[in-house]
């Protein structure tokens, strides 16, 4: 540049003039009202906005509805909840790479946001206002409308995750298969025991409020819903039992040998034997020999089918009936170890008559302690005794 004057020109990009081989940058104008690029960039402005919110409600909705949530749906869900569920069940098995997808589309949202207000308003208050925007319009009323219809907003939305989904296929791949190695294969949440417990409870207790608008005018038919929705006392007391079942063992449900029913194989049956047993009411009752050895079980109406006239011994009696198999069954053994779902198992399973002698687990000694049956283990479920039913009754009789 000589003198006080100088040669300029624009380049092909008008925004830049070139002054005597010295380029300088024009400034662009923020745009005004009246012309048609403003509408233009408020336009995509507030598309954008709504889009980013959109994406960050979906996240929300695809990251609190787990795949164990869907899977428990598509079971025992309504009809439509079942649809949704089948719908959404493929995308929550695929969480890292459809979270990366949302998060993505969710994050180049509210980048560009100020951009574009910045070519509305100037710098500082483009900032501010996008800041405000993004944060009600594009943060909280999404999350909030998505937290309460999210299962049905994902659904009817899954076209456009999956369109999206393969659109950023080459970014997201790479990513989510190294978050898969460093975070493991997600499998959803499951619930341990202690805390399924407690969701159980909470059921119990927690009281459900149906919606104004599902008001019945059948008041009473209205009033009993909200109930069958709850579980009652009863249900939540044998569900957590049976939930305690695997901490049960033979030896805490068995009736100790010494308290137990039974018959020592010298021992002589008499009518008052007899009719002692039968006031017991119990179908099955041990055959022993001193001092503890397991001989069999004897099925009682065999014994009550003896004439009142008749003494005999219960060895010579066992004797009589060994042609009948149903009549004195051979001995089965279980470890005092043994856990109560095993054992109704095997007694489930016939692998287990009636009634089992509990033995000792000890390295150093092999005794007999007690007895258990169907019967014991169901009444420590059901935590009630029944007193025609209970083994440790003592016979009363004179010899």
């Amino acid at each position: 540049m000589n003198g006080l004057y100088g040669v300029c020109r624009y380049r092909n990009d008008i925004s830049v003039i070139e002054c005597d081989e010295i380029k300088f940058h024009k400034l662009e104008e923020v745009s005004k009202p009246e012309s048609l690029r403003f509408w233009m960039y408020l336009l995509l402005y507030v598309g954008l906005l709504l889009f980013s919110g959109f994406m960050a409600g979906l996240t929300l909705t695809l990251n609190s509805t787990d795949l164990t949530t869907l899977e428990v749906l598509q079971s025992a869900g309504s009809d439509l909840e079942k649809r949704y569920a089948k719908s959404l069940i493929p995308l929550a098995k695929k969480h890292y790479r459809v979270l990366l997808t949302l998060v993505t589309l969710n994050a180049l949202g509210v980048i560009i946001l100020p951009i574009l207000l910045d070519r509305l308003q100037n710098s500082v208050v483009a900032v501010l206002v996008s800041a405000t925007l993004v944060t009600l319009f594009g943060e909280v009323l999404p999350l909030a409308i998505c937290k309460r219809n999210g299962l049905q907003i994902a659904y009817h939305s899954s076209f456009i995750i999956w369109v999206f989904y393969y659109v950023l296929f080459p970014f997201t791949l790479p990513l989510s298969v190294m978050m898969e190695k460093m975070l493991g294969k997600y499998q959803g949440h499951f619930f341990r025991r202690s805390e399924l417990e407690a969701l159980i409870a909470v059921h119990s207790t927690r009281q459900p409020t149906a919606p104004k608008s599902d008001i019945d005018v059948n008041e009473e038919s209205n009033a009993q819903q909200p109930r069958s929705l709850l579980l009652s006392e009863e249900e939540v007391r044998l569900i957590r039992a049976t939930m305690h079942m695997h901490i049960d063992t033979a030896k805490s449900v068995m009736i100790k040998w010494e308290n137990a029913v039974k018959l020592e194989i010298d021992e002589i049956i008499t009518p008052k034997v007899i009719e002692s047993i039968y006031k017991c009411g119990f179908t099955r009752i041990p055959i022993y020999e001193k001092p503890a050895t397991p001989i069999g079980i004897l099925n009682v109406h065999y014994l009550l089918a003896l004439k009142g006239s008749v003494w005999v011994s219960v060895r010579a009696f066992t004797q009589s009936i060994k042609a009948m198999p149903q009549a004195l069954l051979p001995p089965k053994l279980v470890d005092s170890n043994t856990k109560a779902f095993q054992l109704m198992e095997m007694f489930h399973t016939c692998r287990l008559p009636r009634m089992a002698f509990v033995m000792l687990s000890d390295k150093k000694q092999n005794a007999l302690i007690g007895i258990v049956s169907l019967s014991d283990i169901l009444r420590r479920w059901m935590s009630i005794g029944d007193e025609n039913d209970d083994m440790s009754s003592t016979l009363q009789y004179s010899s």
